[in-house]
């Protein structure tokens, strides 16, 4: 997944927070300009975030 780079976007927030790893910063040629943007990965073995049904379960 590639998102712009920026420090204060919160999609590098959502991307941490949902598992995913930065692996580099790039820039990225796209219809004649160059944009920067942030190669983020995720171990698809890596356990996902709760399902809503053991997050209920928790809860009750």
């Amino acid at each position: 997944m590639h998102t712009p780079a920026s420090p204060t976007q919160p999609s590098n927030g959502i991307c941490r927070s949902l598992g995913y790893t930065l692996i580099e910063t790039l820039d990225i040629e796209a219809f004649g300009q160059t944009l920067r943007a942030n190669h983020w990965v995720i171990d698809p073995r890596q356990e996902a975030l709760p399902s809503r049904e053991v997050a209920r379960d928790q809860s009750s």
